[in-house]
C-alpha cells in the first residue's frame, strides 16, 4: 500500500464526515488566537527597576550635592596642585581636558598630573586629595621607580584625576 500525504480534499471529506472533530479543531484554533491576543494584557505591570522611587530620588540628590559648581572648578584644581606641593612632591607638565556627559546634568574635567617624590608623600597626597574633594575620582594611577643621583629612592607617579562638575541649567 502506497501512502501519499493527505490533501485538502482529504481533510474536507474527513471533517465533513466527522463534524465534532471539525468543531473541536475550530474551537482549539479560536482559543489559541484568543490566548495570543490577550496574553500580554493579562501580565501584571512590573516596575522597570525594583528600586524604591524615593531611594532613587535621594541618591540623585546626594550625587548632585557632591558636584562642583562650574565656577569652582579652577579653585578645586588649584587646591590639588597646592596639595601636591605641600606634600613635598615635584610637579611635571599638567594636562587638562573637559567633556560633557550627555543628558546627565554633569560634566567631567580631567587632569593628568605627573608627580615625583617618596612613596609616603605620594600616598599622603592621594589620601588628602580624595578626602578634601568628594567630587574627585582617580581614573588612572601609574607609579615607576626613578633613579636618583643622591641614592635616594624616588618614585614618579602619574595620576589621571577627574572632577565631576555641575552643568549650568
Amino acid at each position: 500500500m502506497n501512502a501519499s500525504p493527505p490533501t485538502v480534499l482529504d481533510f474536507r471529506l474527513m471533517l465533513g464526515r466527522q463534524p465534532m472533530t471539525a468543531l473541536l479543531l475550530a474551537a482549539i484554533l479560536v482559543l489559541f488566537v484568543w490566548l495570543l491576543t490577550h496574553a500580554s494584557a493579562d501580565k501584571p505591570q512590573m516596575p522597570i527597576s525594583g528600586a524604591d522611587p524615593a531611594r532613587v530620588v535621594a541618591a540623585q540628590r546626594n550625587f548632585q550635592s557632591i558636584l562642583i559648581p562650574s565656577s569652582g572648578l579652577a579653585k578645586a584644581q588649584q587646591a590639588i596642585l597646592d596639595s601636591a606641593g605641600s606634600h613635598q612632591l615635584r610637579l611635571g607638565q599638567v594636562d587638562y581636558t573637559q567633556e560633557v556627559e550627555g543628558h546627565s546634568g554633569f560634566s567631567r574635567s580631567t587632569m593628568t598630573i605627573p608627580v615625583t617624590g617618596s612613596y609616603a608623600d605620594i600616598r599622603a597626597f592621594i589620601a588628602s586629595a580624595l578626602m578634601k574633594q568628594p567630587a574627585l575620582l582617580i581614573r588612572h594611577l601609574s607609579i615607576q621607580q626613578e633613579s636618583s643621583t643622591e641614592g635616594v629612592l624616588a618614585l614618579k607617579a602619574t595620576l589621571t584625576v577627574e572632577f565631576l562638575i555641575e552643568r549650568l541649567k
